[in-house]
């Protein structure tokens, strides 16, 4: 007799595609959890029914960018072996400030260098939300 299985967590975040004016976007490496060592836009995790882009500000500004106004690009649904994740994405015009830590585990990246990093399918929805037809929000 099988056991039955477990729900699956839910669980909200904030992502924000931080654009400067080159094109590059802001990625960060995880440095520890679920998808250690890939590269993914800034994130914040939501607490019950908190506000998307007060977390989305915060993760960038954390990250190392100061983001203008918020644009809100939609929701990404991810389901992962033992959690159900939903991303509220949003993108911002931002300014590239020097990153400090030699680019390590922060760097502005060009769209047409995304696959040379290790990016997850999640962090590639999320950067198609973000990204797509971009003249809406500028």
């Amino acid at each position: 007799v099988r056991s039955p299985k477990r729900a699956r967590p839910v669980v909200r975040v904030a992502c924000c595609a931080c654009v400067d004016a080159a094109g590059r976007v802001l990625l960060v490496r995880r440095e520890a959890g679920l998808l250690a060592g890939t590269w993914a836009l800034p994130v914040a995790e939501l607490e019950g029914e908190g506000d998307g882009a007060t977390a989305g500000r915060a993760a960038a500004r954390e990250a190392g960018a100061a983001p203008g106004r918020l644009v809100a690009r939609g929701a990404v649904r991810h389901v992962f072996t033992h959690r159900d994740v939903t991303a509220e994405v949003f993108r911002a015009r931002a300014t590239a400030r020097r990153l400090r830590d030699g680019n390590a585990v922060r760097r502005w990246v060009a769209p047409d260098a995304f696959d040379t990093l290790a990016i997850s399918s999640f962090t590639r929805k999320t950067l198609a939300a973000a990204l797509a037809d971009g003249k809406r929000d500028k």
